[in-house]
């Protein structure tokens, strides 16, 4: 099968993660597949220094999602490599796929990660009624996709996963001080200050433990203030 995958992500974040997971997998399978970046993207960088397995990688227009020249370029691409499937990985790909007319044409497959409700504009109906499937990581994603009309036929299940080598056997439990770690952007929807008051009930229960953070954002601030007002700042790494 011939893909086409698009995320126009600028940063490197777990959706990009699971792209550059997904796209090796395709590719050792024996799948075509083309991978539409972000310019200068992180994305683009990590899968040039590391060839997802044969996946091939074309660098497109840094724009949003309906500027002429991104949608130029989805549409060369579409043209010339000429794929039985679109997936677009991201939101940005997913309203490219629709603008630049190509999914009408070409089954588009839309992976969604957030739970939050789409748009309720015209346009914003008019870019989620044309997918043909979309792949909610988890049911709570799937709801919010069913609440806003898209029609439980167009929707699977299917958690994030990592690769083999992410795991680590361990059978026997490591000594005290317990390390907790969460990671993730601060955007306010992580769950970060969920970690905190998690850390402070086990200290309260008199077990050592402290919690290191992998990520940052906009509210990593008012994460800290919660780590003090707990009295566990300094049981807390911000690693960024």
């Amino acid at each position: 099968m011939r893909i086409l995958a698009l995320d126009l992500g600028a940063g490197w974040r777990g959706g990009q993660t699971q792209t550059a997971l997904i796209s090796a997998g395709l590719a050792a399978r024996g799948h075509a597949l083309t991978l539409l970046a972000r310019r200068g993207s992180a994305l683009a960088r990590e899968m040039r220094g590391a060839p997802a397995g044969g996946a091939r990688v074309v660098e497109v227009s840094a724009g949003f999602e309906a500027s002429p020249g991104l949608l130029l370029g989805v549409s060369r691409e579409t043209r010339s490599f000429g794929p039985d499937v679109l997936w677009a990985s991201d939101a940005r790909g997913h309203g490219a796929a629709v603008w630049s007319v190509t999914a009408p044409r070409i089954p588009l497959v839309v992976h969604r990660r957030v739970s939050f409700p789409p748009g309720r504009s015209v346009l914003s109906k008019v870019k989620y009624r044309v997918p043909r499937r979309y792949v909610a990581v988890s049911n709570g994603v799937a709801a919010s996709l069913r609440n806003a009309g898209i029609e439980e036929a167009r929707i699977t299940v299917l958690p994030d996963g990592l690769a083999p080598r992410s795991y680590v056997d361990r059978p026997e439990v490591p000594a005290p001080p317990f390390q907790l770690v969460h990671v993730g952007a601060f955007d306010g929807l992580k769950g970060q200050e969920v970690a905190v008051r998690a850390l402070a009930r086990v200290v309260a229960l008199g077990l050592d433990a402290n919690l290191l953070f992998l990520g940052d954002g906009p509210h990593r601030a008012e994460v800290e203030r919660e780590a003090a007002t707990l009295a566990v700042t300094a049981r807390c790494t911000f690693a960024g």
